[in-house]
């Protein structure tokens, strides 16, 4: 049997650029096996050392999904009664991106174990070893790719961990373990534009400073 053909530079390439971060969605169900068909693409992440210490948690109740939204409102508010007026109108319209997964009809919750055995032994204290929250993101990169392969809009956000602590309670995350994002997933209600990007020669510098 000869083997399959593997996809191409530019297949591939084409798949990221048109990759968006969506954060409305229609109110429709998603196909029976969608679930598992991200979650088989972001099981194949590399992961540090293989521990794959990475691990997913699946919000399909809207009722769960606006209790977390909730608590991110309140753990944003109680963060801007602490700043002065004009920094709190500004921070106040950032935040406000923090809980549109409320209308996702799934959301992913991603965590990954603090610290690692192996970097003890090695004299690495547990918030300098990044394999595990590396690993992770690795396995949200599958995924996001993956959902845009599936006609499905998604967004890694990182805004919602302002609740971190009552997330993770409510989520009953375990002990040595922590929230790296948070996912909703659905069929797009936009289309965003392509975000600008910074060119290949301003993300590249190259050792012994040649050009």
């Amino acid at each position: 049997m000869s083997e399959s053909p593997r996809v191409s530079y530019h297949t591939l390439l084409s798949l990221m650029r048109e990759r968006r971060s969506i954060r409305r969605f229609r109110e429709e169900r998603l196909p029976d096996g969608t679930l598992e068909r991200l979650l088989e693409a972001a099981r194949w992440a590399p992961s540090a050392s293989n521990r794959q210490a990475f691990r997913f948690v699946a919000i399909e109740e809207a009722e769960a999904r606006t209790l977390m939204a909730d608590m991110v409102r309140q753990a944003v508010k109680k963060n801007l009664d602490r700043l002065a007026q004009a920094e709190r109108n500004l921070a106040a319209a950032y935040a406000e991106d923090f809980v549109h997964f409320e209308t996702a009809p799934l959301v992913l919750a991603v965590y990954f174990r603090v610290g690692s055995a192996l970097a003890e032994r090695f004299g690495m204290p547990a918030d300098r070893d990044v394999g595990a929250l590396s690993s992770a993101s690795a396995a949200v990169m599958n995924l996001l790719l993956a959902a845009h392969a599936l006609g499905l809009g998604a967004c890694w956000m990182t805004g919602p961990l302002v609740a971190a602590p009552a997330l993770e309670s409510f989520l009953a995350v375990p002990a040595g373990w922590r929230l790296s994002a948070i996912i909703p997933v659905g069929f797009p209600d936009e289309s965003p534009a392509a975000p600008a990007r910074r060119t290949v020669a301003q993300l590249l510098a190259r050792s012994g400073g040649s050009s």
